[in-house]
């Protein structure tokens, strides 16, 4: 016998997939192409969250990281194509661009250290990890964060200079926003190999290179 509980989680699944059915069948509209289809579905998902942003903005929990402003992050812009007559995305001149040429492995830390939700202890200490007392960094400046660590602490010295000097613009804001730059970033703290959490996505990285 399958209870009350049990019986009423099936019908709210049932129903919820049901939903999600409907809403994509809206959205594709008829669309046959599976490329389509994706692109139709991305879209809706950019324009609920445009749409959205202006609550969450108001709502949001400030010692947390606020949701990107579409106007000022530039996620996406929309096109007619001249061919089809059809509306497009593009994410051309985006942050998306930014991972276009960058290996799995690097893909992550940059999203860690423009993000700045990774193990150094400015991070961790604002998240309360246990062990973590204090943010300043082992060389003594006041805050182990992505900025000092990149650009100035002495104890991650080692093979800086290589990625300063190919760098277009050496500041921190324009080197991480750069393709070229954050790659050679990315790839210097591969390297070095300062995150145990790195170390490990690297040999992912090249076990599936030599398959």
């Amino acid at each position: 016998m399958i209870s009350r509980e049990v019986r009423e989680n099936i019908n709210y699944s049932s129903l919820s997939k049901e939903k999600d059915k409907e809403e994509w069948s809206r959205i594709c509209n008829g669309e046959e192409s599976i490329k389509r289809e994706k692109e139709l579905g991305k879209m809706a998902a950019f324009r609920e969250w445009e749409s959205s942003w202006p609550h969450k903005h108001r709502n949001a929990n400030l010692r947390h990281r606020a949701a990107a402003d579409p106007d000022v992050w530039n996620a996406a812009s929309y096109y007619i194509d001249k061919k089809t007559g059809r509306q497009k995305m593009s994410l051309k001149s985006t942050p998306s661009n930014l991972h276009r040429h960058l290996k799995r492995a690097q893909s992550s830390v940059a999203m860690q250290i423009r993000s700045e939700h990774i193990g150094l202890k400015s991070y961790l200490y604002r998240r309360k990890v246990p062990g973590v007392n204090n943010q300043s960094c082992p060389c003594g400046y006041p805050s182990e964060n992505v900025k000092h660590t990149v650009m100035a602490c002495p104890l991650k010295v080692r093979g800086r200079t290589d990625v300063w000097r190919k760098a277009k613009n050496r500041s921190f804001e324009a080197m991480i926003s750069n393709p070229e730059d954050l790659g050679r970033i990315t790839q210097w703290i591969l390297d070095q190999g300062w995150f145990d959490q790195f170390r490990l996505a690297e040999v992912v990285e090249k076990v599936i290179q030599e398959r």
